[in-house]
């Protein structure tokens, strides 16, 4: 009778064993300044879809990500078991690494035998520093999209899709856009329906089409004037709104400088862009307000209407500063 016991839990524990290894494996990337939702948000998707899902890092150490959560990972590089989808989230990621690099030479040696490798926001720079991404189609977080060709010659930069599909190397846009690269990841996997109804069980508003995209709307050309020396991370923001074909924005701010002197940082960083022509039109200087009127010219060709007004305000060292900018055709 024992025996008979003893022989049916270790059947059951070899069935048991046998469903965990049918399950499809995801191995999560892990290292220090690693960003919370992109590696968390496609964690949860294939947790949801019933995958094995486990995490991987240099050392098997807590990894404290950009926002100081402490995380355990399952294994070290050396010791990471073969997974059927990579997962390489972003956060403090350069724009290009080399080979030498272990995150590289993990993706290296994993790659070959994966299904599917998954990057999110900028960690599209790691697979793209291997090489793995020359010749394919790519996109990262909104604002990096052009800077992919320094990790990979040959890339084609893609920034009107919020996750791309090259082959089974499938790129995705920052943060939140990893629930949609995972998604699709899954619908290629277990079908359309499985991944859609993933989606409602996570109460996710899935568009597998990708109509919303954050490289397409207007405010991203005011960012690329807005990266201003010392830099404006206390700002109070008091308008932010708009979409693909115009956007408004207004901040207020304190400010040691002259009024003239912090404009002309704007003006300065609108001479530097690389790819994208601001045309001064107009300008209206006084002491307290400076307004001006520009043309700016993207690189697709589109040609935008903008306005720009810094002004003092009462307080000390108070300044209010905006743009509004308009699509009004193409070259």
């Amino acid at each position: 009778m024992k025996n008979t016991i003893l022989l049916s839990l270790l059947t059951l524990l070899l069935a048991c064993a046998d469903g965990l290894a049918q399950r499809p494996q995801v191995a999560v990337l892990l290292f220090d300044g690693v960003e919370i939702i992109d590696f968390s948000a496609p964690y949860e998707v294939f947790g949801q879809a019933g995958f094995r899902v486990f995490t991987v890092a240099e050392e098997k150490r807590a990894i404290v990500t950009a926002m100081n959560l402490n995380v355990l990972p399952d294994y070290s590089l050396s010791e990471a078991p073969r997974a059927n989808v990579l997962v390489i989230p972003g956060g403090r990621v350069p724009h290009v690494l080399p080979r030498s690099d272990p995150k590289i030479q993990w993706l290296l040696a994993h790659a070959d035998s994966a299904q599917w490798v998954l990057s999110v926001c900028n960690g599209a720079f790691v697979p793209a520093s291997a090489g793995l991404l020359d010749g394919r189609r790519a996109t990262t977080t909104a604002g990096m999209v052009d800077h992919l060709t320094m990790a990979s010659a040959n890339l084609i930069p893609v920034g009107d899709k919020r996750f791309v599909a090259d082959g089974k190397f499938v790129t995705s846009g920052g943060l939140s856009a990893g629930l949609d690269g995972a998604l699709y990841v899954v619908s290629q996997m277990l079908g359309e329906g499985r991944a859609r109804e993933i989606a409602n069980n996570m109460e996710y508003h899935w568009d597998p089409s990708g109509k919303w995209v954050r490289g397409k709307l207007a405010d991203i050309h005011l960012t690329r004037v807005m990266d201003f020396n010392p830099p404006l991370g206390r700002r109070n923001v008091l308008l932010y709104e708009g979409d693909e074909n115009q956007w408004q924005s207004r901040y207020q701010v304190k400010r040691k400088e002259p009024l003239s002197e912090f404009y002309k940082q704007f003006t300065d960083m609108a001479a530097g862009l690389n790819q994208t022509n601001w045309e001064l039109k107009k300008k209206d200087l006084a002491a307290d307000r400076i307004a001006s009127t520009w043309t700016v010219t993207t690189p697709d060709g589109a040609r935008w209407a903008c306005e720009a007004l810094f002004q003092k305000m009462a307080g000390e060292g108070e300044v209010e500063f905006g743009f509004s900018i308009k699509k009004v055709g193409s070259r």
